[in-house]
């Protein structure tokens, strides 16, 4: 048995020597039994440990007894193995006794040790607030950012619960109510928001994961958090919304301010609409009779006379329409007819009204029609007839010598639509390119030196 054994057993006299050892000996120094007993034990004793060992020796002598005394002795391989031992003896009498081989639980237990001091420092480091707590409330675990809350270390937080920092009976009680949920079910808790105090002494706002927990050394299950500090990220939000509430109502003054503005507009274009069917009315009388007398004169200075009359008449009336027109698509009344017309066609209409001018100011006016284009198509005759000969208009007023060339061509289909681009073309004085973008505001020309100059109200683009 003594040799089987495999804790190391020895027998040992009181001058420091030992007389037998097991194999067990031989295994762990690594020295023949021979050799073990011709050294002293003190010899294999680490240095920082030969008074420790002194001093358990005269305990031993003195009480006849010791247990769980632990040194460390140096191997062949010159490696220290931590020893625990238990030893008798008796006046007059030997020292038996047994040790154990315990250096692989003392390795294990200094990477335990090891590895909580590293999370400890990890917990500690981080800014979110790490706890466990057991069914009562007491905390059993607390970082630094916890233990800043009650000025006090993490240690001195261990044993406690939020009472003893003066959290109201209502948070504790709501404190605990997660805890116990999540101890009792085994499952996580999300907390989105919830008020709780702060390191600095003020209430904040915290979201926080609650999961269970096993502690160390506690038998019953218990609960970890970890708190996230969400205190500005929530004023944030709230001044956010505070914007956004201001801004909603500003919309709806600007909403307010829009709809009084176009229902004011509406109201003008209404008037001009009314006014200029009242002033075109007796306008039509006058060129009508203006034409009639005309015709029944022959005194030169008359008929100048009637012909003045008869153009500004004209002129006046060609105003007219163009303000009728532009109410009419202010006030949302322009409709489109849908009918069959001839391309063809409304562009020759077109060249037969401006062939009296053309001919006068000694004009080409000529077209040019994409054979793609079909020939008829769905669409409004008028309003594409008077699209055209407010471009053609303008280009032959604005255009002293050469030409205008009215260009049509398929663009693109679609299903049953189709896409055509009308263009026309002069060799006219042209336009600034800083002026380009005043072409189609409505009762505005390009230049106002141009415009003392060449009549127009400087609508016809804008209705076009």
């Amino acid at each position: 048995f003594f040799h089987i054994n495999l804790d190391l057993l020895c027998i040992a006299n009181t001058a420091g020597y030992f007389i037998k050892v097991n194999d067990a000996w031989e295994q762990m120094l690594g020295y023949p039994e021979t050799v073990i007993k011709k050294r002293r034990y003190l010899d294999f004793v680490h240095p920082d440990d030969v008074a420790l060992t002194e001093n358990a020796i005269e305990t031993l002598l003195r009480d006849g007894e010791i247990v769980g005394f632990v040194n460390r002795y140096r191997n062949s391989a010159g490696e220290y193995r931590h020893l625990e031992w238990r030893g008798i003896t008796a006046p007059n009498h030997p020292i038996y006794a047994a040790a154990r081989d315990i250096t692989e639980q003392v390795k294990a237990a200094e990477a335990n040790e090891l590895q909580r001091e590293q999370l400890r420092t990890i917990i500690d480091l981080v800014p979110n607030y790490i706890f466990a707590k057991d069914e009562e409330g007491v905390y059993l675990l607390a970082n630094e950012a916890v233990a800043a809350i009650f000025g006090e270390s993490p240690e001195s937080v261990v044993g406690k619960t939020d009472r003893d920092w003066g959290v109201t009976e209502t948070e504790f009680k709501r404190f605990r109510q997660d805890d116990l949920e999540v101890i009792r079910s085994g499952k996580e808790k999300y907390i989105p928001k919830e008020p709780a105090p702060r390191g600095d002494g003020t209430m904040g706002w915290f979201q926080t994961v609650k999961i269970p927990y096993r502690h160390p050394g506690h038998p019953l299950p218990a609960v970890m958090g970890v708190a996230t500090d969400i205190t500005e990220r929530v004023m944030a939000e709230e001044q956010m919304n505070e914007v956004n509430h201001k801004l909603e109502m500003a919309n709806l003054e600007l909403d307010r301010a829009l709809n009084q503005a176009l229902e004011a507009s509406r109201a003008k274009s209404e008037f001009l609409a009314n006014m200029s069917h009242e002033i075109r009315t007796p306008m039509n009388a006058v060129i009508g009779l203006s034409h009639l007398a005309l015709h029944q004169t022959t005194d030169e200075k008359t008929q100048s006379y009637l012909r003045k009359i008869q153009l500004s008449g004209k002129n006046l009336l060609g105003i007219i329409n163009d303000i009728l027109d532009y109410s009419k698509i202010e006030a949302g009344k322009m409709m489109i007819e849908r009918q069959l017309i001839s391309i063809e066609k409304v562009m020759e209409e077109v060249v037969d009204t401006f062939e009296f001018r053309t001919t006068q100011k000694g004009l080409m006016l000529k077209t040019t029609i994409d054979p793609q284009v079909p020939t008829y198509l769905m669409g409004d005759s008028l309003r594409l007839r008077q699209i055209l000969v407010n471009l053609v208009s303008n280009a032959v007023k604005f255009t002293e010598a050469g030409g205008i060339h009215l260009q049509v061509w398929r663009q693109e289909t679609e299903s049953s639509q189709i896409l055509l681009r009308f263009a026309v073309f002069d060799t006219g004085m042209g336009i600034h390119p800083e002026q380009v973008e005043k072409l189609f505001q409505p009762f505005v020309q390009a230049d106002g030196s141009i415009a003392r100059r060449f009549e127009g109200t400087g609508l016809g683009l804008s209705i076009t």
